[in-house]
């Protein structure tokens, strides 16, 4: 399976992934062979690209859980970018605490394993399906932890909106591209985005400030004591973009949820 760009798309590609729209509806299945026309319709999408078998590549299996992931995920974006885009400019949200109860309902309470896809298909998923994974990996972390549902509900909200500040820049960056200048800056817009929202949890504001503080550090050095890195690196390097940080080992202390979930396994 390739990814290609999507001004490289030809009629006659198979899809190698399923496309929905915003209410979930299946456009194109998998093994679709895309026409002109589709792709004119799939260039409004505002995609980088698509997925696309080679020539002679069987449909690769996708389970039931993969196929329901796959649909959330192009739902919650669709949700999620109504939203964040309201709170910039000073609105209401639609959305937010039902899409946040959505996903402890749906990824809260797992009693079995589910295949992550992390797969960016346009520029806003830097953002936008980025923080739909960090609420999803949150909620699962948590459950897992047998945190309560108000305190897993905090969680996934300040997942939601903390890359929020972002959406001021002129172009939405791949985060290992930011520099520590434009990590100030989306910092900055963040807290002050937040503080002009106004309906928020205070533990919402405080759990998304420490994140922009250990985010925008530029070395462990500067971590304070008891912050140190903690024998929790092989867990943030599977889901380390919790917090997106450069240098995955870093720990939040006695609160890092990683570390909370190591003890936690271990007394099991």
């Amino acid at each position: 399976m390739l990814f290609v760009k999507v001004d490289e798309l030809k009629p006659g590609m198979r899809l190698g992934k399923p496309i929905y729209n915003k209410n979930g509806v299946l456009l194109y299945d998998r093994d679709t062979k895309l026409t002109m026309q589709a792709i004119y319709g799939i260039k409004n999408f505002r995609l980088l690209g698509l997925y696309i078998l080679e020539p002679a590549e069987p449909v690769p299996p996708m389970s039931e859980d993969d196929i329901n992931f796959e649909r959330f995920q192009t739902m919650a974006v669709f949700s999620i970018r109504e939203d964040l885009d309201l709170i910039d400019s000073g609105k209401k949200d639609k959305g937010l605490d039902w899409l946040c109860s959505l996903i402890i309902k749906n990824y809260g309470d797992l009693n079995h394993k589910i295949n992550f896809v992390q797969s960016l298909r346009s520029s806003e998923d830097y953002i936008y399906k980025h923080v739909l994974n960090v609420a999803i990996l949150s909620a699962i972390i948590a459950g897992q932890m047998g945190f309560p549902v108000g305190r897993i509900n905090l969680l996934v909200k300040s997942a939601i909106l903390h890359d929020i500040g972002a959406l001021k820049l002129q172009q939405l960056p791949d985060a290992e591209d930011l520099d520590d200048g434009t990590k100030e800056v989306v910092k900055k817009n963040t807290q002050e985005t937040l503080d002009r929202y106004g309906d928020l949890d205070e533990e919402v504001l405080r759990l998304i400030t420490q994140m922009q503080e250990l985010y925008t550090r530029e070395s462990d050095a500067e971590i304070p004591a008891g912050h140190a890195p903690q024998p929790c690196f092989q867990f943030w390097q599977k889901c380390g973009c919790l917090l997106r940080l450069p240098a995955l080992g870093r720990c939040a202390g006695p609160e890092c949820l990683p570390c909370r979930a190591q003890r936690a396994a271990l007394r099991r």
